[in-house]
C-alpha cells in the first residue's frame, strides 16, 4: 500500500486535489495469475484565494501537519501545483 496525491484539478483560481491509499495486489493460482487493487481517498487538498484548506474523508478539517504524516511533502507540492 501507499499514499498518493492524485492529480491537481483547476478551475476559476481553485484546486483541488485528493490523497488517496493506493493498493494493487497479484498472486499466482490454477497456472494462471490473478491480480487485483484499490484506491480509497484519505483527504482532499482545496486551494483558493485564502490559501490550502484540508480536510479528511470524513469532512474534519486537516492540519498541514496531519497532511505531512499522510505523505510528506504533499502540502508543498499542491501549493506549487497552480
Amino acid at each position: 500500500m501507499s499514499v498518493v496525491l492524485d492529480s491537481v484539478v483547476s478551475a476559476r483560481g481553485w484546486r483541488v486535489a485528493a490523497l488517496s491509499r493506493v493498493s494493487v495486489w497479484a498472486e499466482a493460482a490454477g497456472g494462471g495469475v490473478v491480480a487485483g487493487g484499490a484506491k480509497r481517498p484519505l483527504a482532499l487538498l482545496i486551494g483558493g484565494p485564502g490559501g490550502v484548506q484540508a480536510f479528511g474523508a470524513d469532512g474534519a478539517a486537516l492540519t498541514q501537519a496531519d497532511v505531512e504524516a499522510l505523505l510528506p511533502g504533499a502540502w508543498a507540492r499542491f501549493s506549487g501545483a497552480g
